[in-house]
């Protein structure tokens, strides 16, 4: 017993850590970070980008405090450890927290919130101008003097739902590829992001004496009392009955009653699946941000989409025609309102085919603001029942707003029509909860279904981009975590406990409900019956279901007015506001506003030849024409190309003798690009016009926006016309400014969106004394998230050498730090680096010079012979020299060579050397956030004396800091751990491969057989990993293992394949089972078709099959191909 007790004593304390904290000890949970710690025991951290619904991500710099006399960190991003002393108040702390107060809050105005208003009590308020613009769509507005940059909304946009709508550093509302699930409202600290506001609309239909009627959605009032600091998982349908009556709805409905009538229709439809069409997969459609998605990011999924309206609009429908017609009220006369949790339901009623149903859609917020105008308090509100006309609606009709509702609900009333009898009281709740994805296979008489439930949009993004989605029958999507429950009109909650409360909600309400299934609602059937004639009628399908299509701009119809009709089909065009917005940043656009636009005008006025002409009969007379066409940004200039588009078409001229070429610029985040200059150079074609240069088209969401590109289209144009080509000054993509805090120096900030770790150790791979290949040993930073298969990546830093020439060279002082503003959006730079930083881990100096890089330094040249020699290489007919100059020459030594001739402005520097990139690595093993990875040295170059930077970095960081961050790998391992495994690993391939053995050592079985071979020149290279896969082999993780060594003269295998050869009856064992999963990895990509057709050989010789059935029964294999 004392043992028993002593071990629960233990464990408790083992879930706690004793940590200091200004000179005060505290006991505080383990794992947690230490603005978690500090925040629990009272201590105040001012933080503006930290929120606990979204990672963390240490940018606003407010909540640093001191670890240990040792370094300032983020404490957001810092977890505590035991004995761990912490300095909030050190004068070093207050300093570069005072600095980072002033980058985030310098602002005429601090807005009205809680967290702004604590931050400037803790510090000294400032005042600047702010360059921010407002703006808004139908269902979110942006109020740009609310805004601090504290990124919220950036972050929950792309990290949480992973839309990435918002532009990062100048939050707008991107309408082309906003969804409008407004989860960014909930974590806006200052209320820049808001609803956009319906309550006029509201007020003035009151106002007109209408006949007004409010539905409320279960989402509603599973969570409204939250505004009026009631706790989460109330139920509080009454008051707001009560508060709607009091500002003047007649009638106040529950808009459940609606989604007993949508379950019916969606069930029918999916019934019809099922026995019928066998479209699969059935996605839902109740849900306006998912329908926004499909529309406009994946439109392919358009035809697999439910037809059915959303629950709201049927109920609206259903109101003015059955209820207007019992009630002797004329439609026009009623005024439909919806009280919604969802923000993208006020863009769903402005849509031309679902417009009508509902007039008006207002937010929970928008519902307490009206009670606060009107003075109505919510504490003296009773409990009033809903008006009384509609009754009698089934259980099912709650769910519809929690995540797997639907589902539940649908699976619920197929049981019933496909068997006649109802469902188990308890079958179909497994789709219950907050799991991300929620999948399983049913079976209902005789058909097996498999279901799944996506919870949130970022979930349902990652199962349609594995494909994943292509072997269920029915898909449920409800893009806000957790529900309708949790939409972004909604007071925010911990998304845990809060969501969970109020799903509860809804819940009971189904438990305490008699009738079950939808069509248990005899009101409903009669409604059905009198009024759409039948489920699935025409009648219901012309009133109750819609269109979905892809959403696209009216602006290329508005510019053509209709004249080019069948272009105009086929062309899409983004809105001004849309393209204004990718080309902006919230420092201004450094190249101007419409940055192509500016592009083409710099070439015009340098060239002595026209472009872009008006009509047929001026290219007959020059004999020439060239069109350089800017289709990515809204100009006037449009105008001009599709007049001339129209006179060509029209015109019978033959144009033989004339000579032409097209070079267009165009928007590839489009799904469909405009491309009217392929059309003229199409027509051009069919006018018997010769080509000087084949058509051209330019990326302009590259990032130069297509400056370098399109150099080179027109110095290639200007040498085929035998005309000199003209110098263009090259733009810039970065703004600096010097400043005076030098603390960066000593505490540098880590590169955008990686995280600082430590190398602990390199062990050669063999026992050579030149081994040039390691393993390395990686201290990851708490709370670093990985799965089996995962990749790091590794931001290499500069030979040091290169550093010091380069910068010697060009005369900068290494301490000298910059502020940076860039609008390259792949740039790891961050807003603050010196001078020795900026060559040391960002500037690619060890790659070879490029003609961007050539150019800044020629037009910098004040020397005459350095100008020359630079304008030797740029000249176009000199192309073989250049070549042959840069053959065995890096960027450093390139301006050692050339920095004595002339400096280049350091933005231009910057724009136009070309960056470090991070290299990627296969995890072999992840435990106790030691990550293992192995690297083989690089070599390059005349006589092979050149290293690879990043391999040789790694080198010498043994014990020192590096950056990396952990990304999705190409090699999943199966879900199912007893699928048997064929893993081909060749050279470095073994890396990632390892990871995978080593979770199946490491994670309980049982585990199906593994066969691993293993190809490499010879044993030496890799011995000590093949030691490894030995004692894989002894411990039973590898039931079989081959090693193929290509340059050994003793190996029993050269090749893998000779190994797979060998075995074929070993492996079609494995292969005779449908769950098995292949691997391959290495750098030989055509293996990868080899290896596959030798396991259609295996399946013919000991399956006995036809090679068509070989080749159907291996695809329904899982292949998982990684070429390095």
């Amino acid at each position: 017993m004392f043992f028993l007790f002593k071990k629960i004593q233990n464990t408790l304390m083992s879930e706690t850590v004793t940590i200091t904290i200004d000179d005060k000890k505290y006991e505080v949970k383990k794992d947690i970070s230490i603005y978690q710690a500090c925040k629990s025991v009272g201590v105040y951290i001012p933080s503006l980008c930290y929120h606990s619904d979204i990672p963390a991500f240490a940018r606003c710099g407010l909540c640093l405090v001191e670890v240990d006399n040792n370094g300032i960190v983020f404490s957001c991003a810092q977890r505590v450890a035991p004995n761990m002393t912490i300095s909030t108040t050190s004068k070093n702390v207050q300093k570069r927290r005072y600095d980072m107060f002033q980058n985030f809050m310098d602002m005429p105005f601090y807005p009205r919130s809680k967290d702004i208003e604590d931050i400037f009590n803790f510090f000294e308020p400032k005042s600047s101008k702010s360059e921010r613009k407002d703006d808004r769509n139908h269902s979110m507005k942006f109020t740009a003097s609310l805004c601090v940059g504290c990124d919220r909304c950036v972050r929950m946009c792309s990290e949480v739902q992973g839309v990435g709508a918002l532009n990062e550093g100048n939050p707008q509302i991107n309408n082309n590829e906003c969804i409008s699930c407004g989860q960014c409202l909930k974590v806006c600290p200052t209320k820049a992001l808001s609803v956009s506001q319906s309550t006029s609309v509201l007020l003035k239909n009151i106002a007109q004496r209408k006949t007004s009627i409010l539905i409320i959605d279960p989402s509603i009032y599973s969570a409204m009392g939250e505004f009026f600091n009631e706790p989460p998982g109330n139920n509080v349908s009454g008051k707001l009955v009560c508060a709607a009556k009091m500002m003047g709805f007649k009638y106040v409905f529950d808009s459940s009653f609606g989604s007993d009538l949508y379950l019916l229709e969606e069930g029918n439809e999916f019934i019809e699946k099922i026995l019928n069409t066998k479209l699969f997969p059935h996605f839902t459609s109740s849900c306006s941000a998912w329908i926004n998605y499909v529309e406009k990011l994946n439109h392919g999924l358009i035809p697999y989409l439910s037809s059915v309206k959303s629950p709201h609009l049927i109920f609206g429908n259903l109101i003015k025609r059955y209820f207007a017609k019992k009630q002797n009220i004329k439609p026009e006369n009623l005024f439909v309102c919806s009280l919604t949790a969802c923000v993208a339901e006020k863009g769903e009623i402005k849509r031309m085919q679902l417009a009508g149903d509902v007039d008006c859609v207002i937010s929970g917020t928008e519902f307490a603001g009206l009670m606060d105008m009107m003075e109505i308090f919510w504490e003296r509100m009773r409990a009033t029942n809903f008006s009384d006309f509609f009754t009698g609606n089934s259980g099912s009709s709650y769910l519809v707003s929690a995540s797997g509702g639907i589902t539940e609900a649908i699976l619920r009333y197929v049981h019933e029509k496909i068997t006649n009898k109802k469902p188990p009281q308890n079958d179909y709740l497994q789709w219950r909860g907050s799991t991300a994805i929620k999948k399983c296979e049913v079976t209902i008489g005789e058909h097996q279904l498999n279901i799944c439930v996506c919870n949130g949009i970022k979930a349902a993004q990652g199962l349609i981009e594995s494909s994943e989605y292509t072997k269920y029958h029915f898909i449920e999507v409800l893009s806000c975590p957790g529900g309708c429950i949790g939409g972004g009109a909604l007071p925010h909650t911990l998304r845990n406990a809060g969501i969970s409360a109020r799903m509860n909600v809804l819940y009971e309400l189904d438990k305490q409900s008699e009738k079950k299934i939808a069509s248990e609602n005899e009101q409903v059937k009669e409604i059905i019956k009198s009024t759409y004639d039948s489920i699935g009628s025409n009648k219901s399908l012309s009133l109750l279901h819609t269109r979905f299509e892809q959403q696209e701009s009216a602006y290329l119809a508005n510019a053509r007015n209709g004249t080019v009709i069948h272009i105009a089909k086929t062309l899409t065009l983004t809105s001004k506001e849309t393209i204004n917005s990718l080309s902006s940043a919230s420092f201004g656009n450094i190249l101007g506003n419409r940055p192509v636009m500016n592009m083409i005008n710099k070439f015009k006025e340098a060239i002595s030849f026209n472009i872009n002409p008006e009509n047929v009969a001026q290219i007959l007379k020059d004999k020439y024409a060239i069109f350089v066409i800017n289709s990515a940004e809204v100009t006037e200039s449009i105008e001009t190309i599709f007049k001339f588009y129209d006179d060509l078409r029209d015109s019978f001229d033959e144009l033989s003798s004339v000579k032409f070429a097209v070079c267009e610029f165009v928007n590839k985040q489009i799904k469909i690009p405009s491309k009217i200059g392929k059309q003229i150079d199409i027509l051009m074609e069919q006018h018997l016009a010769s080509q000087y240069s084949p058509y051209y088209d330019i990326d302009s969401n590259s990032t130069d926006h297509g400056e370098s590109a399109f150099e080179r289209w027109y110095l290639m144009l200007c040498y085929t016309m035998g005309v000199e080509a003209p110098r263009i000054s090259s733009s810039v993509l970065f703004k600096l400014s010097k400043t005076k805090d030098k603390s960066i120096i000593d505490y540098p900030i880590r590169p955008t969106s990686f995280s600082f770790a430590k190398v602990l150790s390199k062990i050669p791979m063999n026992n050579s004394e030149n081994c040039l290949i390691n393993e390395y040993t990686i201290k990851a930073p708490k709370g670093t998230r990985y799965q089996a298969g995962d990749y790091v990546l590794v931001l290499p830093k500069n030979n040091p050498e290169f550093v010091s020439n380069a910068i010697k060279a060009l005369q900068f002082d290494p301490n000298d730090v910059y502020k940076v503003k860039t609008l390259d959006s792949t740039s790891f730079i961050p807003e603050v680096v010196s001078i020795q930083q900026l060559f040391e881990q960002y500037l690619d100096l060890s790659c070879k010079p490029n003609q961007d890089i050539l150019k800044v330094f020629e037009e910098a040249a004040t020397d005459e012979e350095g100008k020359a020699k630079l304008n030797n290489f740029l000249d176009i007919n000199k192309k073989e020299e250049f070549e042959d100059y840069i053959a065995d020459k890096n960027i450093a030594e390139f301006i050692e060579e050339f920095g004595k001739y002339g400096v280049p402005e350091l933005a231009k520097l910057i724009t136009s050397c070309p960056k470090l990139a991070p290299r990627f690595y296969s995890i072999i093993s992840f435990k106790d956030n030691n990550i293992k990875i192995v690297s083989g040295v690089h070599r390059f170059g005349k006589d092979m004396k050149r290293k690879g930077c990043s391999s040789s970095y790694l080198i010498r960081c043994e014990g020192q800091k590096i950056a990396i961050k952990i990304t999705e790998g190409a090699l999943k391992y199966p879900d199912d751990p007893s699928s048997p495994l064929i893993i081909i690993a060749v050279g470095l391939g073994i890396g990632s491969c390892m990871s995978l053995l080593n979770h199946r050592k490491t994670n309980e079985g049982p585990f199906g057989p593994a066969v691993v071979i293993f190809g490499s020149e010879n044993k030496l290279i890799f011995s000590h990993l093949e030691n490894e896969l030995l004692k894989y082999k002894e411990d039973g993780t590898i039931n079989n293992l081959f090693f193929a060594h290509s340059r050994e003269p003793d190996s029993e295998f050269k090749h893998v394949q000779d190994a797979m050869n060998a075995n074929m009856d070993l492996l079609w064992q494995l292969w005779n089972n449908d769950s098995i999963v292949f691997y391959y990895s290495g750098k030989i990509a055509a293996l990868e078709k080899q290896l596959k057709d030798l396991m259609v050989q295996i399946t013919i010789k000991k399956g006995g099959l036809r090679d068509e059935e070989a080749m159907a029964y291996n695809a329904r294999h899982t292949f998982y191909i990684e070429i390095l």
